[in-house]
């Protein structure tokens, strides 16, 4: 085992005292390099739940306002991305999309119909 003057921290090179399993020298140290890694390993998801909760507030703010229809155009001008979901369902020859609690359908003439369904438990 390294003695204490030759363990380093991966962080900030600083010499580690202290037990001998110590691997930071500080808990600021530890909490930067496990953020880091979680950053790196999970970005991808992170980018999708982004997108995912940006679908999800323009839904919620069209409902609240208390329209139920909006403009495809709108929906893409206001940053709408359409490849993302939480839910597809196919009922007969109604397809039904879905971002959490919202859905919507896209009719013909470029509306898009949108409703609430009580979340699942």
């Amino acid at each position: 085992m390294k003695n204490d003057a030759e363990r380093r921290c991966p962080v900030c090179n600083c010499r580690i005292s202290g037990r001998s399993d110590k691997k930071f020298c500080s808990d600021s140290c530890r909490a930067f390099y496990n953020n880091s890694k979680y950053r790196t390993d999970n970005g991808h998801i992170r980018r999708v739940n982004r997108i995912l909760k940006h679908n999800y507030n323009i839904m919620k703010d069209i409902y609240a306002s208390g329209k139920t229809t909006a403009d495809l155009y709108d929906l893409l001008r206001s940053g709408f991305d359409f490849r993302y979901m939480t839910t597809f369902e196919r009922n007969g020859k109604r397809t039904s999309i879905g971002c959490y609690e919202y859905r919507y359908s896209i009719c013909p003439r470029g509306k898009v119909n949108i409703e609430k369904h009580p979340p699942e438990n």
